[in-house]
């Protein structure tokens, strides 16, 4: 057997971002480091995330539902976001492709 977090620890575990919201992305970074994220040049599996500028891309883990059209979605497990700030705002959140780093859609 696996040990797994109890239940009142998940809430540490899990950050959710939002469109609009107030937050620096130097705080954002902190937090993808210490909670076990590997900071590269550029995103290839999960767990990992990358910084330019005022870009922060993150793949990550996990079992997520893909749209029909989305053709990442057959090669590629996890989720690859793009957190796209303006100042210690967030101006948007995108998915993107692996192999073009193109957008496949916005997500609230």
């Amino acid at each position: 057997m696996q040990s797994v977090p109890a239940k009142d620890q998940l809430q540490h575990l899990v950050r959710t971002l939002k469109t609009g919201q107030e937050l620096e992305p130097e705080k954002l970074i902190v937090w993808l480091a210490d909670h076990g994220y590997n900071r590269l040049d550029q995103v290839e599996v999960p767990g990992d995330f990358a910084v330019r500028g005022g870009i922060v891309d993150v793949y990550l883990p996990g079992d997520f539902d893909q749209p029909a059209h989305d053709s990442a979605g057959d090669d590629q497990y996890g989720l690859t976001v793009r957190i796209d700030f303006f100042g210690d705002q967030i101006e948007s959140i995108k998915r993107f492709g692996l192999d073009t780093l193109g957008s496949l859609g916005s997500l609230e």
